[in-house]
């Protein structure tokens, strides 16, 4: 049995900090786009060393990487760190 997947959120200063844990798949997509989409932060950090497993469709990336333009226009705001973050990012986005 897999683990279900969970979105960890913490403020610290300005900045909300995402840890995704569990298996990722297109149901987790909406998920974090919402979070995303009502994050008032100035800067967002999307930790993904936590995760399991990502299984996402070729249509749930599409409509991830849409949203995350929509969200974050310039790119710069928000951030995708660990091990997993080349996975959710387009190219444009920073990795640490």
């Amino acid at each position: 049995m897999g683990l279900k997947f969970k979105i960890i959120q913490q403020y610290q200063s300005n900045n909300l900090h995402l840890r995704l844990t569990g298996n990722f798949n297109d149901t987790s997509i909406c998920d974090l786009i919402d979070i995303l989409k009502t994050n008032t932060s100035s800067n967002v950090i999307v930790h993904t060393d936590s995760l399991n497993n990502i299984a996402v469709s070729s249509f749930g990336k599409d409509v991830f990487f849409k949203n995350l333009n929509k969200i974050d226009e310039n790119l710069n705001r928000i951030q995708f760190t660990g091990i997993s973050a080349a996975e959710f990012i387009p190219v444009e986005c920073a990795i640490h």
